[in-house]
């Protein structure tokens, strides 16, 4: 899984976060594997929206994420003169490392051991 973040300068403003992932849902194809679109506010008419994507590679999911959006922008009215000025796979924590968080319950997240010391 790869989280796409895709940025935008909008020309007008856009209604609310939800119906901003409703606008872009229809134009997911299956073979794409877009599993979730998240949608992030920002100030001076910025967005950032978020495809979580099924992809093989960072490339793969930069690619797809990009091609809903130029889809979206040929039809949808508040995206048509969207200026994308950004699009970038974003770093995940480490599996192990989540699954290693708040095992003491003090509410910090601990990095897991070195796998070549062994130390943390």
């Amino acid at each position: 899984m790869r989280l796409v973040h895709v940025q935008f300068r909008l020309a007008v403003d856009l209604p609310a976060s939800e119906r901003i992932s409703r606008m872009l849902l229809p134009h997911v194809i299956r073979h794409e594997r877009v599993e979730h679109i998240s949608v992030h506010p920002g100030t001076d008419r910025r967005l950032t929206v978020g495809f979580f994507i099924s992809a093989a590679t960072p490339a793969e999911a930069e690619a797809v994420a990009l091609a809903v959006v130029t889809r979206a922008r040929a039809v949808e009215d508040g995206f048509r003169f969207a200026e994308v000025t950004g699009c970038s796979v974003a770093p995940l924590p480490d599996p192990r490392d989540v699954s290693r968080a708040n095992r003491d319950g003090s509410g910090r997240s601990m990095r897991g051991p070195d796998p070549d010391t062994g130390h943390p």
